[in-house]
C-alpha cells in the first residue's frame, strides 16, 4: 500500500497508526454492528468491522521535514487513492474480482491508467485478478494501437433509452478496426453512448439566469 501511495506522486512518504481511544473505538464497533443488523445477537460482538484501519495518518514531504496530516486535511484524490490501495493489493494477491464504481472519480487520468495496467500486466497480476469498473474518461479507450490500454473485447458502453432503461453493448459488436482511434471516434458519437445535449436548452437556461429567474 505504501509503495502505491509513493508511486502516485502524492508527496506521501509514509503512514503512522494512532490508537483510538478505547471508549470511542467501542462505540464505533457497536454502531457498526447495529448497521449490519447483528447488535443483540449472541455472537454479535464478533461480527462487523473492527475499525482497525481508523486512526491512520499519512506523512508528507515538507520544507522542514515530514508533515503528518489528518484525513480531514488530505485532498479528496489522496483519500480516494488511499482507499483503493488496500483492496487493489488484496485483489491482485488473491486473484479476486475488484469492482469499482467511477474509478476515475477525483483521480488524475494518468493514475487511473497505471491502476488498470496493474491488472493488465501478468507480472503484477500473476493470479489473473479481474478489474471491472465504469468511467467517463474517454482517454482510457486509446487512440492508437501503441497507447491502447484496454482491448476491444474489454470495452462496453451504456446508453440510456427514451423509456429510462439502459442498453449495454460491447465495442466488439461494432466491429472496430484494429487500428481504429476508439477514443476519438467515441467522442465524435460514432459508437453512441454519449448524452444528447441541446444547445438551445442550455441557451434558455442562460437567459433565465440572466433574468434572475432561479426557479
Amino acid at each position: 500500500m505504501l509503495a502505491l501511495l509513493r508511486a502516485a506522486d502524492l508527496g506521501v512518504t509514509g503512514a503512522r497508526k494512532h490508537d483510538l481511544d478505547p471508549v470511542i473505538k467501542d462505540r464505533l464497533q457497536r454502531a457498526a454492528r447495529i448497521l449490519v443488523g447483528v447488535e443483540g445477537e449472541p455472537d454479535g460482538s464478533e461480527k462487523g468491522p473492527t475499525f482497525a484501519e481508523l486512526g491512520v495518518r499519512l506523512l508528507h514531504r515538507g520544507v522542514g521535514g515530514e508533515v503528518e496530516l489528518d484525513a480531514g486535511d488530505e485532498s479528496l484524490g489522496t483519500l480516494v487513492w488511499f482507499g483503493l490501495a488496500g483492496p487493489v493489493v488484496e485483489a491482485l494477491a488473491d486473484g479476486a474480482v475488484f469492482l469499482a464504481d467511477e474509478l476515475d472519480a477525483s483521480l488524475h487520468p494518468a493514475l487511473v491508467a497505471e491502476l488498470v495496467r496493474l491488472f493488465q500486466d501478468p507480472a503484477t497480476n500473476p493470479r489473473s485478478a479481474q478489474l471491472v469498473f465504469n468511467s467517463h474518461d474517454a482517454a482510457l479507450l486509446g487512440d492508437s494501437t501503441g497507447d491502447r490500454l484496454l482491448g476491444r473485447d474489454q470495452i462496453w458502453f451504456t446508453e440510456k433509452r427514451a423509456d429510462g432503461s439502459t442498453r449495454l453493448y460491447a465495442l466488439a459488436d461494432l466491429d472496430p478496426r484494429k487500428e481504429e482511434e476508439v477514443g476519438r471516434r467515441y467522442l465524435s458519437g460514432r459508437y453512441g453512448a454519449t448524452p444528447i445535449l441541446s444547445r438551445q436548452e442550455f441557451d434558455a437556461v442562460a437567459e433565465l439566469i440572466a433574468s434572475g429567474d432561479r426557479t
